[in-house]
């Protein structure tokens, strides 16, 4: 082959490979994009489901005994001793129409601790209270769970986000959040 014809070939590699580069460059710039965007549509149905967790926690500390039910203590019953809430309704630019779906119940508050390299909870003895007799006793507590849902522009079907807190019955209506597993991932 002479000269000309490599230096030819070689070029158009050349060319081949800038080509590629541009191309990847640009893909990953199209990816960074669909990350954000990703992660604003998070934020705001996480945003959405808290909302639902305070416009609950506002109607039943107004009225905690019209609006959720006692429940007398049968763990297999607790579902008819939940209360479903009105759904919110929010809109928003980037997802169009949030829908709001909260729950609340009462129940008994156990304070639990969690050993995350067993995966393993257990009734945490030191924050247990006890009365006169030495008996432990409960604290009556509102749970609220809540969950945002809207249509996903990218991907087929919906996409959601939940929220998950307690205010205790006798405290200051402190709303204390906690987050929800998920997945069964042990913490070392």
């Amino acid at each position: 082959m002479n000269q000309k014809g490599f230096a030819t070939i070689f070029g158009l590699c050349l060319i081949l490979v800038i080509a590629l580069v541009v191309k990847g460059i640009e893909e990953s710039a199209m990816n960074h994009a669909y990350e954000a965007t990703d992660i604003q549509a998070e934020v705001e149905l996480q945003n959405a489901a808290d909302s639902g967790i305070y416009a609950a926690a506002k109607i039943a500390l107004a009225d905690p005994e019209g609006t959720l039910p006692t429940n007398p203590g049968y763990p297999n019953k607790r579902k008819e001793y939940q209360h479903k809430f009105d759904n919110l309704t929010i809109k928003s630019e980037s997802l169009g129409t949030i829908t709001v779906e909260t729950w609340g119940e009462r129940t008994a508050f156990h304070p639990y601790k969690v050993n995350y390299t067993t995966n393993k909870a257990a009734e945490d003895k030191n924050r247990l209270i006890k009365n006169a007799k030495g008996k432990t006793v409960y604290q009556e507590a509102y749970v609220f769970f809540s969950r945002a849902s809207a249509d996903s522009n990218r991907m087929s079907g919906k996409i959601y986000r939940r929220a998950y807190a307690y205010v205790l019955a006798d405290g200051d209506a402190t709303i204390y959040f906690m987050g929800l597993p998920t997945s069964t991932y042990t913490f070392k």
